[in-house]
């Protein structure tokens, strides 16, 4: 019997995996535009600043979430980080709205390349034509996320989507993927967790001894997948033999 037939749930991560994504958030431009948003509404900042000002918010507000979770994985909203810039600021505009459009534009503004995967759409559609259960897990930003699947067709494609900061930790920390489980009472021997990433979404689903596929969609050598492999395997503390699609066509899930 084949994984797939084998299966009831799949598991999927989403950039790298489903989505085609390349970003810039180096790019003076971007922290030039954003210095000019937030002085329209009287905060007088430099681009270098805003820059300086965002990241430090971002550790500070990392290192909280971590301690009230007690995780290692913290994932932050970065709404509350754009919020926090505006200090007593106040746009003219309802700030929840102004927020959203800030968080909307930046992501676009930093993005190079954005598209699905020519295979993505057509095996979700097929798993579900086969009685499949079809989830994503995502280590992500709502704000950001959201309208990317919308984007990309791919929203409707899902039974459950999981993105990070709703929930405040992000693989591989056990819990995220737990309270999927949990609250589709998935049984782990019944599902597969498939990504690009052995620290994240390899090591997600081996936590409750998972089937995984490694998506090869970054053209790792052999050496370097061992490598890194071997990562998790010392965070276990035991042996794992994800599938690998080498390739990096999602396609060839149906032939494991």
């Amino acid at each position: 019997m084949s994984l797939v037939q084998d299966k009831e749930s799949f598991i999927f991560d989403l950039y790298g995996t489903l989505i085609d994504i390349s970003t810039d958030e180096l790019d003076y431009s971007l922290w030039s535009w954003l210095s000019t948003m937030y002085n329209d509404v009287g905060c007088g900042c430099t681009p270098e600043g805003i820059r300086d000002a965002y990241h430090r918010l971002v550790r500070k507000r990392e290192e909280k979430l971590a301690d009230a979770y007690h995780t290692k994985y913290p994932e932050i909203e970065l709404r509350d980080v754009f919020t926090d810039l505006l200090e007593d600021h106040q746009p003219e505009e309802d700030v929840k709205s102004w927020i959203e459009n800030i968080a909307l534009c930046f992501r676009l503004r930093s993005r190079i390349h954005f598209q699905a995967y020519p295979d993505s759409i057509p095996v979700l559609k097929e798993l579900h034509k086969m009685g499949k259960r079809v989830f994503l897990l995502s280590n992500a930003q709502n704000c950001f996320t959201v309208p990317e699947l919308e984007e990309a067709k791919l929203s409707s494609l899902f039974d459950g989507i999981y993105i990070s900061s709703d929930y405040g930790y992000k693989k591989p920390a056990p819990e995220f993927m737990g309270q999927l489980l949990k609250d589709f009472e998935i049984r782990p021997e019944d599902a597969v967790m498939i990504g690009n990433d052995y620290s994240t979404d390899v090591l997600s689903g081996v936590w409750y001894h998972m089937d995984t596929v490694f998506l090869n969609t970054d053209g790792y050598r052999k050496a370097e997948r061992k490598k890194r492999l071997k990562k998790v395997e010392e965070c276990l503390g035991r042996a794992v033999e994800p599938f690998v699609i080498e390739s990096g066509r999602l396609l060839e899930l149906f032939d494991l």
